[in-house]
């Protein structure tokens, strides 16, 4: 078995020749051998794993900073294609400093009059698992925690109780978590990665933290922006992980072909943030994710 994160995670740099060729020999392996695990698990579990279906309370998570008209459209998604709205929290993590903190709350008593629990929690934080974290705190005894971020929507009809439906084919006594999928730019390696990754009340209260970890002093040993590539890697590493066969979400990524409308000072600071170098800082914590997986699997 391939288990090396850093033929899924890290891109290519540059190498000698002979080096290029062992690593995208040894790329195309794992992109194999986990496109066989995932669909065998997918399908396995689809006809063996049968537990009753429950109505699942879901909490989504995740920063904003300077984008209500963003928020809005998320939530305007959310109204739309959600069935049972009352089982659904959303909880908003915004810096302390925000901009433009009155329009937040114009929007928040917009779609709470819609029937949405909406609440927005202002704090610093220094990286997007600490906001997260942070949130779940707030209702740490939900089914299941949603992180995503606010330039997404809802695509998928009644997408909480598809959920209900693939939830109920996992080991639910235990830590686990669900892949998304999203739109077509990220659907090519569906089986190694997950925008917005789900994890159970279970994967939450061993590890103590939602995305990646981060110290209490507020060290990022996630390298930051990267909080969902951590959460696939603890699920590959325990095989603790199902990915959902219909899209759910859509990223509207201001840097994806047709996009640049989208652009706006935020979108353009975490761009500068994923350009940094995070290989070194990946492998050097390779050892972290190796221990905390051994939790998950405790």
């Amino acid at each position: 078995m391939i288990t090396n994160s850093k033929y899924i995670a890290i891109p290519p740099k540059r190498r000698p020749f002979f080096s290029k060729i062992y690593f995208s020999i040894m790329k195309k392996l794992v992109r194999t051998e986990w496109y066989i695990r995932a669909n065998i698990s997918y399908y396995y579990r689809l006809l063996f794993k049968n537990n009753f279906l429950k109505k699942n309370n879901i909490c989504i998570l995740f920063p904003s900073k300077n984008r209500p008209e963003k928020l809005g459209r998320l939530l305007n998604s959310v109204i739309h294609k959600t069935k049972f709205k009352d089982r659904i929290k959303i909880l908003i993590s915004l810096d302390e400093d925000e901009k433009k903190k009155n329009d937040y709350e114009i929007i928040k008593k917009l779609y709470q009059s819609k029937g949405l629990f909406l609440e927005y929690q202002y704090k610093n934080c220094s990286s997007h698992s600490e906001r997260a974290t942070f949130l779940a705190n707030k209702y740490p005894d939900e089914d299941l925690y949603f992180f995503i971020g606010d330039d997404f929507v809802f695509v998928l009809e009644n997408w909480d109780t598809y959920l209900d439906l693939i939830e109920s084919k996992t080991d639910r006594d235990k830590p686990f978590s669900i892949w998304t999928r999203s739109n077509i730019y990220h659907e090519k390696y569906y089986y190694l990665h997950s925008d917005c990754p789900i994890v159970n009340n279970h994967w939450f209260k061993k590890l103590g933290y939602i995305g990646g970890k981060f110290t209490n002093n507020g060290l990022i040993k996630t390298p930051n922006g990267f909080e969902d590539i951590w959460t696939c890697e603890l699920g590959r590493l325990t095989k603790k992980f199902i990915v959902t066969k219909k899209f759910i979400l859509d990223h509207v990524n201001a840097f994806f072909p047709g996009n640049s409308h989208e652009r706006d000072e935020t979108s353009e600071n975490r761009k500068l943030e994923k350009n940094e170098d995070f290989i070194g800082p990946w492998l050097q914590t390779q050892h972290i994710r190796e221990q905390e997986s051994k939790k998950l699997l405790s």
